[in-house]
């Protein structure tokens, strides 16, 4: 298999947890020569609210409320806006700090893209839509000696059609 070249999807949830894994990330693509996207998913929030209030008014009503908070609405949708400008800067920041790993002939243009809706769906539809060769994700320590691999991990590893490699957080206080 070759290997130059290849595209890689870091996902993150911006937890510590991650920082191994983007090193991990940043290894592979220094040494094929990659390109890394990083990526954050916001979870939507559940249709089943709206649905209940829709449930509980109507639709007339519903409608009629959606336009009486269309201020407050706005107001939301601009925090989610200013949401998603903190998600990229603290990417960016992560790339800065690793930047010293990455040999300056070897640096090609990393992508950000942080994205809204199902964790799971939104990081099997972005590795397809950028033609990622490899998804990293990281573990997350549950307890001092051990690492969880959630859900949404077993998912993705169960329906992607690339490579799907878990990093284990190291550095682990122990209490």
């Amino acid at each position: 298999m070759n290997w130059k070249n290849k595209n890689i999807l870091f996902a993150t949830d911006l937890s510590n947890d991650c920082r191994d894994a983007y090193s991990y990330a940043l290894n592979i693509a220094t040494a094929c020569q990659g390109r890394i996207t990083l990526l954050h998913v916001i979870v939507a929030q559940p249709v089943s609210l709206e649905k209940r209030i829709k449930n509980l008014f109507g639709d007339e009503r519903y409608e009629e409320i959606m336009r009486e908070h269309e201020q407050d609405a706005r107001l939301i949708l601009i925090g989610k806006r200013k949401e998603s400008d903190l998600v990229k800067a603290a990417l960016n920041k992560l790339m800065e700090d690793f930047s010293s790993m990455r040999p300056e002939s070897l640096l090609q243009e990393d992508k950000i893209l942080v994205k809204k809706g199902d964790v799971t769906e939104e990081i099997i539809t972005t590795a397809h839509e950028q033609e990622c060769d490899l998804i990293v994700l990281s573990a997350h320590a549950s307890a001092p000696e051990e690492s969880y691999v959630s859900k949404a991990i077993q998912t993705i590893i169960r329906l992607s059609k690339i490579p799907v490699t878990i990093v284990p957080p190291s550095g682990i206080v122990q209490l």
